[in-house]
């Protein structure tokens, strides 16, 4: 699913979904998280880098698309069928409907599902896929542990370049998003319980 504003102004919505993937990606998505996960031992003196956690994140990020892309782009599918009476299952135009803010809606709860996949996992003291993949686990360091701060202090360094080379070259060390969240990365071994 797209949606487009263009700098001319215009208005731009783009929705399309394959009938297959409607039920193959929330069944992969499905047996992804049910797939078990092996106990793990914390090495606390260890630090996770940058390029890992990102490799680590866009792994996740995808994981989750593959959950939640049918569920924001059906209900699109949707109410374009109710609205025209013509059952697509791909539509394009250039303007607006005010229907498109129930589309909307259904694409920022797909933006809490991406959030909500992180604060489940480190909640639940689990690991997500990408940092089971790339050996690491996030945990708690101090009282009232923040998944929103994280995200936002760590959305903030993403946005802002000017700090970019400063987080790239802060290898092994804990970063600001870190020590502001009260959650920390450490790497993990192969646990033996």
């Amino acid at each position: 699913m797209q949606f487009t504003i263009m700098q001319t102004s215009t208005y731009h919505i783009e929705a399309s979904l394959h009938p297959i993937p409607l039920i193959v990606l929330p069944l992969l998505f499905i047996l992804i998280m049910l797939w078990k996960k092996p106990d793990v031992d914390i090495d606390p003196k260890s630090r996770v880098g940058i390029f890992r956690r990102i490799a680590a994140f866009y792994i996740d990020f995808f994981t989750v698309m593959i959950g939640v892309m049918p569920f924001i782009t059906l209900p699109s599918l949707v109410v374009e069928y109710f609205v025209t009476g013509t059952w697509q299952w791909r539509f394009e135009r250039d303007y607006f409907r005010y229907s498109d803010l129930l589309s909307l809606f259904f694409f920022l709860i797909g933006f809490y599902a991406i959030f909500y996949f992180f604060k489940w996992h480190f909640k639940n003291g689990k690991q997500t896929p990408g940092q089971r993949l790339f050996k690491f686990k996030l945990i708690q360091n101090g009282d009232k542990p923040s998944m929103g701060i994280r995200l936002l202090v760590a959305w903030a360094n993403a946005a802002w370049w000017p700090i970019w080379p400063w987080t790239i070259f802060k290898w092994q060390q804990d970063y600001w998003w870190d020590r502001a969240s009260k959650i920390i990365a450490r790497r993990t071994q192969s646990g033996s319980h």
